[in-house]
């Protein structure tokens, strides 16, 4: 211990590090307080030299920033440069009295070459897509469509690829968008939010005295995540369970096979599973995943403890934590009561429960009790 004791003071010695931070110049330093300033930054942009003229609010912050950076600087490439500062203007201006538009200044000088004129359509401002053409392509990719069968249908009712004035990677982008518009974990609501949803939506349709659906909600302990989140299943959910093994157990066996048959197939079937749980546990026991959080003591308690997919859903679970803040807390006789919320959702708050008899957390979101983890809420608590 001595000796590790000598190493690290004589790596660190603190009358650099003092000379280091004293001179730092704060007047060019850029503050980030919130997860609404990461939110603006263009991490494609950002190199060593800019990184160094952050200066962070809290150490979520930092976090928070350090994985978005190292996730944009891994798996993107930097973008072309087609910025170039050129001069080149043209200006109009809409005359009342003439009820026209007039040009007001007109400049036609570029400090670069000029693309050609067949080339002109492919330029962001000229690539459009028309709602027909938004709601047509929606609709075969319901139907399991393509992209680049979608677009080949398209180029042929325009009359030719080269009547179109945009590509597949345009599509691509249009269809992100949609995905955008969709809520997150538009399921996973909390018991008293999900009734108001139900209620909201019979009465919108008018259904409010259909047996069937009547029945359906009476039910709703059995098929509704947020009755069911709080059961331990491993990840399967009630008919997906079902689903999942039927598709498994079809690969080996058929209608028309008698029992003898079955039962050979059948352990046949075994025998792959338990493979695929030998290699999921080769893959654990190979190697150490690379460290990729500041709590690195508790991610590599994690690599012991869990597989190798469910460390990898643990780490998610854990960058997340940088995101949330505990509001308030009460302590009473043997138990904590934390109330979390994230940063850029203040209203929603969660109540997270420590209980020093047993060492029981418990979190009112409950959303992974399924997979018998702790969530992001658990951490932040933990850590506090």
């Amino acid at each position: 211990m001595q000796e590790q004791e000598e190493e690290l003071g004589d790596e660190l010695d603190g009358e650099e590090i003092f000379e280091e931070l004293t001179d730092y110049d704060y007047d060019d330093a850029y503050g980030l307080d919130s997860i609404d300033d990461l939110l603006k930054l263009d991490f494609l942009s950002i190199g060593e030299v800019e990184v160094d003229k952050f200066h962070f609010g809290t150490l979520p912050i930092a976090f928070e920033f350090y994985n978005r950076f190292v996730k944009e600087s891994r798996k993107r490439e930097p973008k072309t440069e087609t910025r170039t500062g050129c001069g080149a203007q043209f200006q109009v201006k809409f005359v009342g009295v003439t009820g026209r538009w007039h040009v007001t200044r007109f400049s036609n000088v570029h400090n670069h070459e000029l693309l050609e004129g067949r080339l002109s359509r492919l330029l962001p401002g000229h690539r459009s897509m028309s709602k027909a053409e938004i709601a047509l392509m929606n609709n075969m990719r319901k139907s399991e469509i393509s992209t680049s069968q979608v677009y080949a249908l398209l180029a042929s009712q325009s009359g030719g690829f080269d009547k179109l004035n945009y590509g597949v990677r345009d599509m691509s982008n249009q269809i992100a968008k949609v995905r955008r518009e969709i809520p997150e974990n538009v399921g996973d609501y909390e018991i008293p939010l999900f009734r108001s949803k139900w209620q909201t939506l019979v009465e919108e349709f008018g259904v409010e005295k259909k047996e069937w659906l009547n029945e359906i909600y009476e039910k709703c302990r059995s098929w509704t995540t947020c009755y069911i989140r709080e059961k331990f299943f491993a990840e399967f959910r009630i008919t997906s369970r079902c689903e999942g093994l039927h598709s498994l157990i079809g690969k080996y066996t058929k209608p028309h096979y008698n029992l003898s048959e079955f039962i050979e197939h059948f352990q046949r079937m075994l025998g792959h599973m338990r493979f695929r749980e030998f290699y999921a546990e080769y893959e654990s026991a190979r190697g150490v995943p690379v460290m990729q959080t500041c709590i690195e003591l508790l991610e590599m308690c994690a690599t012991d403890t869990y597989t190798r997919e469910v460390f990898f859903l643990f780490r998610h679970i854990l960058v997340q934590s940088g995101a949330m803040r505990v509001v308030d807390y009460q302590t009473r006789d043997n138990s904590i009561t934390y109330y979390v919320c994230r940063y850029a959702k203040p209203t929603n708050v969660w109540e997270v429960k420590w209980v020093d008899n047993g060492n029981v957390v418990t979190c009112s979101s409950m959303r992974m009790e399924s997979f018998d983890i702790l969530c992001e809420t658990h951490y932040l608590c933990i850590s506090s």
